[in-house]
């Protein structure tokens, strides 16, 4: 049904060689389907989180020691004074990058004619598995009307349903390195990409798979194997549940995270339990237990049961500044109310991105400019115990007045 829909969007969409900036914006606003970050809340799960192939690839492109012969730099060279040339039309131009990418990919490169009569630039699939794994976008010369970001999309959207371009200057040797491990990067990761399919069963690509709109993390130590259920809408946040014992949990990814805040509140029963933590894609992912809770921003309760919540609360920031640690967002967002064995309010800290070690670690930048912050918090600036106190006390005036 979801893969339906989305079809059906897309097939709406313009074709992809008149799909400018003028003309998406109507389609953006009103369907949405192009997950591109454009408009601002436009977004979608991160892509190195469905496969590690696409981590790799941004890896690989920023490793400046990335290990490259001779052949491929002279390769670079040839393509860059290639493209450098002038040329009368995108044809003449697209004909001599398709047999540079021919060289490099040890494969031609196809173009394909869409259902709505439109074409790409070229592709390299799998003719086996009709997948495709790398898109190619050509423009003659810069065109201010042209986002290649929206394009690529676009294009890749609607096979699957039958930004600005930098100027190089030619004689600086650091641009031929990042060029040269650009398309290193490229050509590693479309042959990790095509291994990873040549690996699956032919059933498997073709059938409806309910987990591929999930990351591809799916087993980890302390827990085994699960399968996602549910993404909770504002945050990279899932509810999964293992395969052995039906067991709820909760999957998170983030980029900074404090796994000693964690295990010490949790510990006492002031955090969900913690399972298990790792890297992966350039992400922590944080396994925890699931629990039936609400926010307390989105409660209504009595004077007596507040209470009893913000004495769990108190109790889990004490300990946390004891260990000389700042919870730092402590709002009604990152605060769970739930219901203890004789079915009573109490409190949890959950979210502990921001934690960190008083006056050392410090704020993340772009911090919530709406949001009346203690004096001090601030972009960049350090972390404090006193902010943690200030959010306290105006919490327990909010909910609990006297």
């Amino acid at each position: 049904m979801k893969k339906e829909k989305s079809v059906k969007k897309m097939k709406q969409y313009p074709s992809t060689s008149s799909i400018l900036l003028s003309n998406l914006r109507k389609y953006q606003a009103k369907e949405r389907a192009l997950l591109i970050g454009r408009p601002y809340d436009c977004v979608s799960t991160p892509l190195v989180l469905y496969n590690s192939v696409f981590s790799d690839f941004k890896r690989d492109y920023n490793t400046e020691n990335l290990p490259m012969n001779k052949e491929h730099n002279r390769w670079t060279l040839e393509t860059i004074e290639l493209m450098a040339d002038f040329y009368m039309d995108e044809n003449g131009r697209q004909k001599v990058f398709h047999e540079q990418l021919r060289i490099l990919f040890g494969q031609e490169v196809t173009e394909d004619q869409l259902e709505d009569k439109s074409s790409n630039d070229g592709v390299l699939n799998f003719c086996t598995r009709n997948l495709l794994y790398l898109l190619i976008g050509i423009k003659n010369e810069i065109d201010a009307g042209y986002d290649p970001v929206v394009w690529a999309a676009d294009s890749y959207a609607k096979y699957y349903t039958q930004t600005f371009e930098p100027l190089i200057h030619v004689n600086d040797l650091t641009h031929f390195e990042k060029i040269a491990r650009l398309f290193k990067a490229l050509h590693l990761g479309s042959d990790s990409l095509k291994n990873y399919y040549d690996s699956l069963p032919y059933t498997t690509v073709n059938n409806e798979d309910s987990q591929r709109y999930y990351p591809c993390l799916r087993e980890v130590e302390n827990v085994g194997e699960f399968f996602y259920t549910e993404k909770f809408n504002d945050k990279l946040l899932w509810r999964a549940e293992t395969k052995k014992g039906c067991r709820q949990i909760i999957v998170k990814y983030t980029h900074r995270y404090n796994k000693n805040a964690h295990e010490l509140c949790s510990n006492i029963g002031k955090a969900p339990g913690l399972l298990h933590v790792g890297t992966t894609c350039g992400f922590y992912y944080v396994v925890m237990e699931y629990i039936e809770g609400v926010k307390l921003r989105d409660c209504f309760l009595s004077r007596s049961e507040y209470d009893k919540i913000f004495k769990d609360i108190e109790e889990a920031i004490s300990l946390l500044h004891l260990n000389d640690i700042v919870f730092a967002d402590l709002r009604g967002s990152n605060i769970l109310v739930i219901k203890d064995e004789n079915k009573e309010c109490r409190g949890m800290l959950v979210d502990f991105d921001w934690a960190g070690t008083n006056n050392v670690d410090s704020y993340p930048p772009f911090m919530n400019p709406s949001i009346n912050w203690p004096t001090g918090a601030q972009d960049r600036m350090p972390l404090k115990m006193e902010h943690d106190i200030y959010w306290l006390n105006y919490l327990k005036k909010l909910y609990c007045p006297v």
